[in-house]
């Protein structure tokens, strides 16, 4: 079919199968190199246009009666046709049509492939109803006129009815256009009447615009259907699915009798086309930049009033108004909704110049804001009753609207003295609104918000997309910040009642956050389980907070369900949830006590203990744990009988506990968590109660009680369980006080005092005496040794008093004031350089300073503290404060008043009796010593306990800002300044150190408010600010103490050790980052590599000091490096493990701030990464100055990379200085991209004759052609016709030719062109010639001799390309090049492998027969050595065909005459060589040439392939084919007996290892598995011969294996080989159908079971073996479990490395199991600890070593062969073996017949060692073998 079919039939149609391409067009939606990607700036620019069209080139209306009327259709011969259309009618339409032609060319044709319709012609058809005529006049033409935008007049165009046509299921048009079948004629109107189908979808397409029409959609509502299009628009009607189509085709005629033309589609016009192209890109997502919301707000050139904009489209003026005529039907046609609304931006900042007259301009505005207002819709639809809202600025159009526009209201507040007045600007425009109906929706949500959204969500008139909205009020309630997310949840709730979907309803119920939802309406209309999820969520989750609920809201959640769920009681689901309320129980808080204890009624008290009260312990969020737990503790003591009542069903049993012991436990841990809580509290030092000076006391009394009772609540309660372990560790907690402050100790004992009382009163109702009994005693003992040691302390003692504080009022007095009363020692304090307005103010300070927290007006200094002021100096008029403290106030300190307190605190301990027994031994001196002797032997008691020791915190100084430090050093204040002067600040967060390349946006927390104040101060004050990476690294020796004569260690280091002797420790600081870059250009990388940091330029100095290392790892010492042990306590064993030293590394790591002077940088950066980054760093100018001339010349004078130089040359260029350019230019790396950068800038500033020295030294410096011709062509680019016309730089090039010898690969195609050039004679004489004596340039000459090949022309020819031919020569010498330097590796690369040889010839023999030069074969051969002409004739083998010429052969015949190195690879050529040549050849070279040593798998191999070859048919005659095989047969058999003498040379077997507990792997003997090499061989050799089908080499083979070497005793040769081989061998023999009695084999098995049984088996003992106990010996322990197994071994000592405690023993229990007769027990004193060896006797070690034989020599027999076989290959041996065996007499290998027409060597007469291989022994006179020594040989008769 061809590709365009076309036809008139009564001008009927034009189809086209296969348009072909388009025209070259606009097209609308498609890319279009004008647009931009920028939404707004394209449709700006399509607005502007200059619109002409009005139309479409379709139309397509539907309507229903009454608006279309029914035509009552009637057909001649069918009658009348009902409609809609019922199928009888349908079928008897068909009857009465014809299938419906079209046109292929000038014929017509009916093809039913390409169109599928029933057609009627109009004659036979009549409309009885007159009123069809009316509408098809009145209504469908004007309609379809207008749509198409036709401008001729209405009342000229008709449409004429032209067929009817029916389509059923299947019927089809495929892509065609109408032809005019009348005068008139532009286009075709179908009218679809009612009836019932699928499918048919109608497709058109027109200047890329593509459009369906879907008629089916409305035939089921009985609908008529209106289509129209021009002419000349292709359409399709695709296939209808079901049910039949019946429509009438109209042509659309215009009678006009003017001279205009046809109405034809609008070609439109451009301005059109670019708007239409616009649009449809903006609805298909083809802009990246767009707007932040999806409408656009086009400015009007006309403002417009309220009332005219609700007049729409008629209010319109001017330009507007044709604007939107042609933008309307476009805008409609692609789905977009047009509105227009007026637009009103307000501006509010201040100003400047307040004085600047009327003429006022915002400086900086601190309000704008646009809002739309007045929306009216244009477009078809309903009106948007949105309101007004606020427009950002990206939906303008044009974006800079308002930049330049005056605005049309001003109000200006004035200037009002201490700054600029504010200054109000309005702008008022009315704006076009465009947005696709699409995205209506989303406009709504994103201007009003999703509660006005929700709240119009039911609205018809804003057609809201449902499914969006809730997606995004669900996506918006996610995000952070305050939402009224429970309102939203609401009316999601109500929306999902209304729309009847239950899983919105399940999805909004989590966000319900107001308590209990009343669900009964939900239940009703979804059932129970169907809002299962969302009850559930709604239960246990907390989404607004992102969190589970408590614990009792969901208790109270299920109880609210429950009693929903009425009659049928509660839903299964309920016990999920308690078990889900109770897995993710994680919050608690003091609500949930109340739960927590019906949920132990309910599912057992077992519940709270497993798995409630462990939860509460692991949670973080109890603000008080202690209230918690004695809050829970109360309730749970009150709910007794209820607990053990309900969990009576749930607990017990043998597998729980019974409920009293689950309640008691629950009691307990309630107990015991409170007693913790308690601990951490006081471990904190809470500041209650406070104390007012010592004539006041402890204040806050209730307070101090209620901390009392809290303690006395865990006493009590642990007393009453009679579990103790919370009130120990809440007593032992309460006295662990440290030294530091001092006042600790007074202020806990202080408030510990009115303790004592209760526990007295506690122990005397538990009966317990309180004075020895624990944990009472023990706490009094110590708080008596504290009070005594650190509160009464010495005679001569200031001991401290409880901390006292002043009122925070005082401001910075306070913690001068504090520290003063504080010190016991400081009885005066002076303010001194006072005015004397200060000093009168200060001096009456006493009278206002209160105690914090003491009684109002009770507490004030004024009684312990006296205050005087005098003047210290009259010129200046300076007075001083002194303030001193009252004899009151010293009083306290006093030993006399310490000592009625220590009294007055004893005697609330107990009595002197009490106190003698609390006491113990020291109870003695309490009267009878002075107390201050008692106190500090009691202090030095204390310190015997352990009391452990605070850290002192200094006072706490005010530091001066950020501001105030950086003014000091960039004023020079500092004293000193570090060198170099940068300083580097530690932040708190460490940061990678790819990520600091980012600047201050990784920056977190504190260090991004620190950075963001340290970076303008910079700015201001001339600092450079950068990031950077630090990394500290510290490695040392753990210590150890070691005594080798004791036998012990005196220092015991936990695992692992800490560094104790630590090295100097190195900081690194690397990617360092410029943040405080000017012009806001961001984070600049310095280009400073790693760094050394000096940790003085650290703020502070031990910075890493408080951070955690990030590494640490540890390394045993080796060898010599220390010499002595460590001893570890082992995390894994009891007992002590010894280890080398071991030497620990640690690694830090941290990010710093770093900070020096702008002035400083060069200094900076020098220390930092040398010149070359100062250079880096340094930006051009025009004019040098001073320090970067000199820092250019310090960089110039060792310049030795290219990046510094290009940056000399950047400031050369800059400066004009030419001799700095000269200098720098030959540093750079001459790349393309570097010369032509530098090239370009030089030539802007400098004349050509002043830059060719460095230019000449710059192409001279380079090696590569490429690069130097590069250099050249960027000289005559970038100087014009100087470079063209400077003789110089021609010279240049020829020079760079010339003098070539780098032999650069990448210049490959730059010599191949030269070689086709003028240059040719150059390289064929100059260069070629020199490359070739040069070393390591093989590889060149074979690349470039391949691309020489593919260029390679007859001489004196142009090519197919038109360049020069290549010269034959010149090809030639690059090949002999090759051939000369094949052998010689790449300059500094190891020598050739023998594999690259073999390539290397490879390559030129392809290179020779591609050059179709092989003669060149001769040079390659007498160039490579003998060793590898066999590779060379491999080689030429691979490129030669069936005939082989002559001076092949000659090479051959050189290469055999001079083979000497044999090797596998050459088998296959070798074989080669015999078929074409004949084996006489190879078996010459076998016999003179192969070394009979070394050459096993050589002649293997080649006998081998020659089998092969001998076994494939032959294609010569018989004579010369029975020649040939007779020479291969003597050559194969010569192979053989040539390899087998050889068979053990050079083969080994694979040692094995074993791991040793994973440390290190240790060697073991070969045991028979795995692979064996030499089995192998002999395998091999075996089935080699059996494949020729010659046994006689065999009888050799097996003689030799009989031959033992020296050095090797017989067990390892059975061991290694003979086991292996004799399994091996028997399944060969099965393998290949033989039987063991087959000769040789046969006497090889019975020599070998022979050599068994003589001299492995052994003798039995002459004695017989004692009786091994039958119980087990020791005790059980690890040692002793080890002699039991040892004693029945045979493995004759057992040692045991021990301390004496465990050697003596592991004596005792061998003495007491009666074995001392068995074994002998010796001790080894060498090494520590020292060895008990256990030995036994020789009578057991023999008896045992002959009974393991016994079962060896069992398993040998049978895995050699069964019974019956061994009888026949041992024959009259058998008998003997068999007692040998038994241990009834030794076997004698003396009786042994070797076998027949073999002549074996058997072992020597030491029964261990063979003789050497190849030596044969003198064989006796009987022709017997030599018997084994000492045994007699028997006589013959």
């Amino acid at each position: 079919m061809s590709s365009t079919h076309s036809m008139d039939v009564d001008d009927d149609s034009r189809i086209d199968l296969d348009p072909g391409p388009p025209e070259e067009k606009f097209v609308a939606g498609a890319p279009d190199a004008q647009l931009e990607e920028d939404l707004n700036s394209d449709l700006f620019a399509a607005l502007s246009g200059d619109f002409e069209y009005l139309g479409e080139f379709y139309d397509w209306t539907a309507d229903s009666w009454p608006e279309v009327p029914d035509p009552e259709l009637t057909i001649e011969g069918v009658g009348r046709v009902d409609l809609p259309l019922t199928e009888e009618c349908a079928k008897a339409v068909i009857a009465r049509a014809v299938q419906a032609p079209y046109g292929k060319g000038e014929l017509t044709v009916v093809d039913t492939t390409v169109r599928d319709t029933w057609a009627i012609e109009p004659s036979s058809i009549v409309f009885e109803n007159a009123e069809w005529a009316k509408y098809i006049a009145n209504t469908v033409t004007p309609q379809v006129w207008k749509a198409l935008g036709v401008a001729a007049p209405i009342r000229n165009a008709r449409c004429e009815l032209y067929k009817l046509l029916l389509y059923q299921t299947g019927s089809h048009f495929l892509p065609h256009q109408d032809t005019c079948k009348s005068d008139g004629m532009f286009a075709t109107v179908v009218i679809v009447l009612p009836s019932d189908f699928e499918g048919g979808e109608v497709h058109l397409s027109h200047a890329g615009e593509s459009v369906i029409l879907d008629v089916a959609e409305y035939a089921g509502e009985c609908k008529t259907s209106i289509l129209a299009w021009y002419t000349d628009v292709i359409h399709e009607v695709k296939p209808v699915t079901s049910g039949y189509r019946l429509a009438l085709s109209y042509n659309l005629i215009s009678d006009s009798q003017s001279s205009d033309p046809l109405p034809t589609v609008p070609s439109m016009d451009k301005a059109t086309e670019r708007l239409r192209s616009v649009l449809q890109k903006w609805r298909d997502g083809g802009y990246s930049e767009k707007p932040s919301v999806p409408f656009l707000a086009y400015i009007l050139s006309h403002m417009y009033s309220a009332n005219d904009l609700a007049r729409g489209v008629p209010a319109l003026k001017g330009s507007d108004a044709h604007l939107v005529r042609y933008l309307l039907p476009v805008a409609e046609s692609l789905g977009f909704s047009v509105f227009i609304a007026n637009l009103q931006r307000v501006v509010k900042g201040t100003v400047d110049n307040p004085e600047s007259g009327n003429d006022h301009k915002i400086a900086h505005n601190y309000r704008e804001e646009q809002e739309i207002y007045h929306l009216t819709r244009i477009s078809d639809g309903p009106q948007l009753k949105v309101g007004s809202f606020e427009a950002p600025n990206d939906v303008l159009v044009p974006k800079n609207e308002f930049e330049e526009s005056e605005p049309d209201y001003e109000d200006y507040e004035g200037y009002t003295g201490n700054e600029g007045g504010d200054l109000e600007q309005r702008y008022d425009r009315s704006v076009l609104i465009l947005f696709h109906k699409k995205d209506q929706t989303k406009v709504i949500y994103a201007v009003k918000g999703a509660e006005w959204a929700l709240d119009h969500l039911q609205s018809t008139s804003l057609e809201l997309n449902a499914d969006f909205l809730v997606a995004a009020v669900f996506e918006e309630m996610k995000g952070p910040g305050y939402l009224p997310r429970k309102r939203y949840a609401e009316t999601l709730l109500a929306w999902a009642v209304d729309t009847k979907d239950p899983d919105l309803w399940n999805r909004a119920m989590p966000w319900a956050t107001s308590g209990i939802i009343n669900i009964e309406k939900p239940i009703a209309l979804f059932g129970l389980d169907a809002i299962r999820p969302g009850l559930t969520f709604h239960a246990v989750s907390d989404k607004e907070r992102g969190e589970h609920r408590t614990l009792g809201w969901t208790m109270r959640c299920i109880k609210e369900y429950n009693s929903l769920a009425g009659e049928a009681g509660p839903p299964p689901w309920i016990e999920d949830l308690k078990r889900e309320a109770v897995s993710s129980f994680a919050h608690p808080s003091m609500a949930d006590i109340e739960a927590i204890v019906l949920l132990a009624q309910d599912c057992g008290l077992q519940v709270l203990c497993d798995t409630i009260i462990p939860k509460i312990k692991r949670s973080i969020f109890l603000a008080d744990e202690f209230r918690f737990y004695k809050t829970l503790y109360d309730k749970l003591q009150k709910s007794r009988d209820l607990l053990l009542k309900g969990s009576t069903a749930l607990d017990g049993g043998d597998a729980h506990p019974t409920p009293s012991a689950s309640y008691e436990l629950a009691l307990f841990l309630c107990v015991e968590e409170a007693s913790k809580a308690l601990v951490a509290r006081y471990s904190k030092f809470p500041p209650f109660p406070q104390y007012a000076g010592p004539l006041i006391g402890m204040t806050d009394k209730t307070g101090a009680e209620h901390a009392l009772n809290d303690i006395r609540f865990v006493i009590e309660s642990s007393f009453a369980m009679a579990k103790l372990e919370p009130c120990t560790r809440l007593l032992s907690s309460l006295l662990d006080i440290p030294r530091e402050p001092a006042s600790r100790t007074p202020q806990r004992i202080t408030f510990l005092i009115p303790l004592v009382a209760s526990l007295k009163e506690i122990a005397g109702k538990h009966g317990m005496d309180y004075f020895v009994q624990d944990p009472f005693a023990s706490f009094l003992r110590d708080m008596t040794s504290l009070y005594l040691s650190r509160m009464l302390s010495g005679r001569d003692d200031r001991p401290s008093l409880p901390l006292m504080s002043i009122s925070n009022e005082y401001g910075s007095d306070r913690t001068e004031v504090d520290a003063f009363i504080n010190d016991p020692w400081q009885e005066e304090w002076a303010l001194t350089s006072l005015t004397e307005y200060w000093a009168a103010s200060r001096a009456k300070n006493p009278e206002k300073w209160y105690f914090e927290g003491g009684p109002y007006g009770a507490a004030k200094l004024n009684t312990l503290l006296s205050a005087k002021s005098e003047m210290t100096s009259r010129l200046k008029k300076h007075y001083t404060v002194t303030i001193t403290k009252t004899p009151l106030f010293m009083e306290a300190y006093s030993w006399e008043t310490r000592l009625a307190a220590a009294k007055a605190f004893l005697d609330t301990i107990g009595d002197e009796e009490g106190l003698k027994r609390l006491m113990g031994e020291r109870g003695a001196t309490f009267y009878c010593v002075e107390w201050d002797l008692y106190a500090v032997n009691h202090s030095a008691l204390y310190e015997e306990l352990g009391n452990p020791t605070g850290i002192r915190v200094p006072w706490a100084t005010e530091t001066p800002d950020v501001r105030t430090v950086l003014l000091r050093w960039k004023g020079g204040s500092y004293y000193e300044l570090p060198d170099p002067p940068l300083l580097g600040y530690m932040l708190s967060n460490q940061y990678e150190e790819n990520d600091i390349k980012n600047g201050t946006e990784i920056l977190e927390g504190k260090d991004a408010r620190l950075v963001s104040r340290v970076l303008p101060l910079a700015a201001e004050l001339g600092f450079t600010v950068c990031l950077a990476a630090a990394l500290k690294s510290d490695n040392g020796w753990a210590d150890d103490d070691y005594d080798s004569e004791s036998d012990d260690y005196h220092h015991v280091v936990e695992f692992p050790p800490d560094i104790l002797r630590g090295e100097d420790p190195e900081v690194q600081v690397s990617n360092v980052v410029c943040i405080s870059c000017e012009g806001g250009d961001g984070p600049r990388d310095m280009g400073i590599g790693e760094f050394e940091f000096d940790d003085e330029l650290l703020v502070p100095r031990d910075a890493f000091d408080s951070i955690e290392p990030c590494e640490i790892s540890y390394k045993r010492s080796r060898g010599n490096e220390r010499g002595h042990l460590m001893r570890f306590k082992s995390p894994l064993k009891s007992h002590v493990c010894h280890f080398a030293d071991f030497r620990q590394f640690k690694v830090w790591k941290g990010t710093l701030l770093l900070l020096f002077r702008k002035e400083d940088e060069a200094e900076v950066l020098m220390s930092m990464g040398g010149s070359s980054a100062v250079l880096r760093n340094l930006k051009a100018t025009n004019t040098p100055t001073p320090s970067a001339e000199k820092l250019v010349d310090s960089v110039l004078a060792n310049l030795d990379n290219s990046s510094d130089a290009l940056a000399i040359l950047e400031h050369a260029v800059a400066w004009k200085h030419l001799d700095t350019w000269l200098k720098a230019i030959v540093h750079i790396d001459a790349t393309p991209e570097n010369v032509d950068d530098v090239l370009r800038g030089a030539f802007q500033v400098f004349a050509l004759e002043a830059v060719r020295p460095g230019i000449t030294q710059l192409v001279k410096r380079c090696t590569m052609l490429q690069r130097q011709l590069a250099i050249i062509k960027a000289v005559v680019t970038h100087s014009g016709e100087q470079g063209v016309n400077a003789a110089w730089v021609e010279d240049l090039a020829k020079d760079a030719l010339s003098s070539y010898a780098a032999a650069d690969i990448a210049d490959v195609p730059t010599l191949v062109q030269i070689a086709g050039g003028e240059s040719m004679t150059i390289l064929q004489l100059d260069v070629l010639p020199r490359l070739r004596s040069k070393p390591g340039t093989f590889d060149f000459h074979v690349v470039l001799a391949k691309a020489l090949c593919e260029r390679a022309q007859p001489t004196g020819e142009m090519n197919c390309e038109g360049n020069p031919v290549i010269s034959e020569t010149v090809l030639r010498q690059c090949i002999l090049g090759a051939i000369a330097q094949w052998q010689y590796p790449v300059p500094r690369a190891p020598g050739l492998t023998t594999r690259i040889k073999v390539q290397r010839i490879e390559q030129l023999v392809s290179l020779i027969f591609d050059s179709q030069d092989t003669g060149l074969c001769d040079n390659l051969f007498k160039a490579v050595p003998t060793g590898h002409r066999m590779d060379v004739i491999t080689a030429i083998k691979g490129h030669l065909e069936n005939e082989v010429p002559n001076w092949a052969k000659d090479l051959v015949v050189e290469a055999l005459s001079t083979y000497t190195a044999p090797a596998v690879s050459d088998v296959p050529t070798l074989s080669w060589i015999a078929q074409v040549m004949g084996a006489k050849p190879i078996f010459e070279m076998v016999v003179q040439k192969v070394p009979v040593t070394g050459t096993y798998e050589f002649l293997i191999a080649l006998a081998s392939s020659l089998h092969d070859m001998r076994s494939a048919p032959s294609t010569e005659d018989s004579v010369a084919a029975g020649q040939q095989q007779a020479e291969l047969a003597r050559t194969i058999r010569h192979c053989i007996s040539v390899a087998i003498p050889q068979w053990e040379v050079g083969v080994e077997i694979p040692q094995q290892v074993r791991s040793f507990h994973g440390i290190f792997d240790i060697p073991v003997y070969y045991n028979g598995v795995g692979p064996n090499p030499k089995a192998d061989r002999i395998i091999d050799l075996i089935e080699l011969c059996f494949k020729i089908g010659d046994l006689a080499p065999l009888t050799t083979l097996l003689e030799n294996l009989l031959q033992i070497p020296a050095k090797t005793t017989v067990h390892d040769r059975f061991r290694v080989l003979y086991k292996p081989l004799v399994a091996r061998l028997k399944a060969t023999l099965t393998g290949l159908g033989q039987s063991m009695a087959l000769e040789p084999f046969k006497s090889f098995f019975k020599n070998v079971i022979s050599l068994y049984f003589a001299r492995i088996l052994g003798i039995v003992p002459a004695f017989p073996p004692p009786t091994l106990p039958d119980t087990v010996i020791g005790c059980g322990c690890s040692h002793c479990e080890q002699i039991t197994p040892w004693i029945s071994r045979s493995t004759a000592k057992l040692a045991f490395q021990a301390v004496q405690q465990t050697r003596t023993h592991i004596e005792g229990q061998i003495t007491r199991a009666r074995i001392s007769h068995l074994v002998r027990m010796a001790t080894d004193a060498t090494g520590r600890p020292y060895t008990l060896v256990v030995t036994k006797v020789p009578e057991l070690e023999a008896a045992l070593v002959w009974r393991d034989a016994q079962a060896l020599a069992k398993r040998f027999m049978e895995s050699v062969a069964d019974d019956d076989a061994m009888k026949a290959i041992m024959q009259e041996r058998y008998q003997d073996a068999m007692d040998a065996l038994s241990g009834v007499k030794v076997f004698v290998l003396g009786d042994m017949i070797p076998c027949e027409e073999t002549s074996r060597v058997v072992p020597g007469a030491d029964g261990l060692v063979a003789p050497v291989a190849g030596v044969k022994r003198k064989q006796p006179a009987d022709g017997r073998i030599a018997p084994a020594a000492g045994v007699k040989r028997k006589q013959p008769s």
